[in-house]
């Protein structure tokens, strides 16, 4: 992985901090995270596994705007001739997703009552440099979504005869060392095989698909298998070599010709496939960052090889999902295994994983969740209630500057306007500037107590980037007076890397919530020293909750390199460390667009933890409450 972020959780710690009906993952920049029992959550890779949940934001109600008050206007400007809105629940959605559009959100949305489709629409940009927008058509990655694929091609090919999934991966992989050769591929496909968890390549290394294949098998399991589920990515990377095995076509060609070509999906496919070249495929996006499309990355990677290669639309899940449901693609029986309670994640009271499926029994009926985040930007969710005959589909190709999946942001929402159930939360009505305003008011703001706010357009967004504890106090609130104090955690970290740099690593012994962890952040540390010499000095830009503990960012300059990294601070930034994320992409601890508001000035809105701001220009500067930012000349 790139980036690497370690939290020190106990399993399903708080009922509040962890639960499975509202799922918020920790940050896509956060690939490993291990719990002080010593075990891994597993979510290396695509993020997914245990998750921990924030409190329910609180709505943001600064113009009084309801859904309801956006919908006629927007509806208006924003269906066009293609894609469907319809009905009450199809009408607030769409009336809010035009609105998140605003604050940084771009993908599609499929949601449907029953057989009815009430929203099918996509939102955003695709390349926001070109000002291309999203399209119903624009291919997105789904990361871990496409394991459902992986899981669909080993019922194709037990269906026809070529395997049984009682068959252990001997029969394919000959080469299979004694540790792996009677793992069945039932066990890889409900992630109970016992291999470890995550990937065992690192993200866009230059690794070729028989590389990957021995590193795979080299790999040391971690477990017997059966009694344990951990979520592994290597552990699809072998189906995938399994079902080219016994189809005798590759990978990518028998999903596409016999599920997605199948199943109607014309719009999705794998980047290596001929005909997404001609495709549009959506830029992938960390914040304000153009981290590209396949086209430009590494052609030589298979770390996602059958875990989270596909690209897809929103619509063409829904295909799926309907040609699945149908019987067109596997026979009702073997489908039904895709969806059944193979294992428990955790305890006696967490959710079951079926294969390529999270599946929960909720008071109203089954829940089923497919879900993905890719590090650089790609991410999606798929979820079915199907005694409801409810489905929420999300595509997105962003992230928060927190690095938390643009999807995270909008779902539980979406989910309440389709269910009915809840009042829906709002958000502050503004509209998307022009390229012409972007670059005018582009431009350093700073602040009378030495901080400053960067106004910075990425060809479609106007982001607005905190730089100092003060500047991400005046983005936090309205009226420029945030309702929580973070300076504990500044002044931890400030702290923290003044002894780094004078005494090394051993300051971690006494600053650390679990010590038992103290190997971890010291080879952490010492591998960014190796890596890139000492560090001559460290400047804290700010700090932001993140759940129950406080974010912290820095900037660290080394002999050869400056990078930004992460700590996290439990009890609100009070606490000891719980957490590191290293060499971090967005260097701010707070950063998000800005809209038009109605009545002048600008509007910013966090979509994760409802940071917002208000300024209003004076002259060339900007306003933020009671004070004052210069434009910097």
């Amino acid at each position: 992985m790139a980036d690497g972020t370690r939290t020190r959780l106990t399993m399903f710690q708080i009922e509040t901090e962890f639960r499975f009906v509202e799922r918020m993952p920790l940050p896509v920049e956060a690939p490993s995270f291990r719990l002080s029992d010593g075990r891994s959550l597993g979510i290396a890779g695509d993020q997914r596994g245990k998750t921990m949940i924030l409190n329910r934001r609180k709505a943001l109600l600064a113009t009084g705007a309801t859904a309801g008050c956006l919908s006629a206007g927007i509806l208006e400007a924003r269906l066009g001739s293609s894609g469907t809105v319809t009905g009450n629940a199809g009408e607030a959605i769409h009336a809010y997703m035009s609105q998140a559009e605003v604050y940084g959100f771009s993908g599609q949305v499929v949601a449907a009552q029953g057989d009815q489709v009430v929203v099918d629409q996509p939102y955003g940009w695709s390349d926001r440099a070109s000002r291309r927008r999203m399209s119903r058509e624009t291919a997105i990655g789904i990361a871990s979504i496409s394991k459902q694929f992986t899981a669909a091609a080993i019922l194709k090919l037990a269906e026809a005869g070529r395997l049984k999934i009682t068959d252990p991966l001997s029969r394919f992989l000959p080469e299979a060392p004694a540790d792996k050769a009677g793992l069945t591929l039932h066990d890889l496909l409900s992630h109970s095989a016992g291999m470890p968890p995550g990937d065992v390549v690192d993200d866009f290394e230059v690794t070729s698909k028989a590389e990957l294949l021995e590193r795979v098998l080299a790999a040391k399991v971690v477990g017997p298998p059966g009694e344990e589920w951990r979520y592994s990515n290597a552990g699809y990377n072998l189906l995938a070599f399994v079902i080219e095995r016994a189809s005798g076509k590759t990978y990518e060609s028998f999903v596409s010709n016999q599920l997605f070509r199948a199943a109607g999906m014309l719009d999705s496919g794998f980047p290596r496939e001929g005909h997404l070249r001609d495709k549009d495929i959506a830029h992938a996006y960390r914040a304000w960052f153009d981290e590209g499309t396949p086209a430009n990355w590494p052609r030589s990677n298979y770390r996602p090889f059958g875990s989270g290669t596909a690209f897809s639309t929103a619509a063409d899940l829904y295909r799926w999902q309907q040609a699945l449901e149908s019987g067109r693609i596997l026979r009702p029986e073997s489908a039904k295994l895709l969806t059944a309670p193979h294992i428990r994640i955790g305890g006696e009271d967490s959710p079951f994983y079926g294969y390529g499926a999270f599946v929960e029994q909720q008071k109203a009926g089954t829940f089923i969740e497919r879900s993905g985040d890719w590090e650089r930007g790609y991410n999606a969710a798929w979820h079915r209630w199907p005694e409801e005959r409810l489905t929420l589909i999300v595509t997105s190709n962003s992230t928060t500057a927190a690095g938390y999946s643009m999807r995270q942001g909008v779902q539980a929402e979406l989910e309440n306007f389709l269910r009915g159930t809840q009042p829906p939360e709002s958000l502050p009505v503004s509209k998307m500037p022009s390229a012409n305003m972007l670059r005018a008011m582009a431009g350093r703001y700073r602040l009378p107590s030495g901080g400053a706010i960067t106004l910075s357009g990425d060809g479609a967004y106007l982001w607005a980037i905190a730089d100092g504890q003060d500047a991400v106090n005046a983005m936090r609130s309205v009226d420029g007076k945030p309702d929580e104090n973070f300076d504990a955690a500044v002044q931890k970290t400030k702290d923290l890397l003044e002894a780094l740099r004078a005494n090394g690593s051993e300051i971690y012994r006494t600053t650390l919530a679990h010590v038992e962890e103290l190997p971890d952040y010291v080879a952490e540390w010492n591998g960014l020293t190796a890596k890139y010499g000492a560090l001559k000095q460290a400047r804290v830009l700010g700090a932001m909750r993140q759940g129950r503990s406080a974010r912290s960012v820095a900037s660290l300059e080394f002999e050869r390199k400056m990078i930004t990294m992460g700590f996290f601070w439990s009890e609100r930034g009070k606490g000891p460390l719980v957490g590191s994320q290293p060499e971090t992409r967005i260097p701010a601890a707070l950063a998000y667009p800005m809209g038009l508001a109605p009545a002048g000035g600008l509007t910013g809105f966090e979509m994760i933890n409802s940071s917002t701001s208000a300024p209003k220009f004076q002259g060339r500067d900007l306003v933020f409450g009671q004070v004052i930012a210069k434009r910097e000349a």
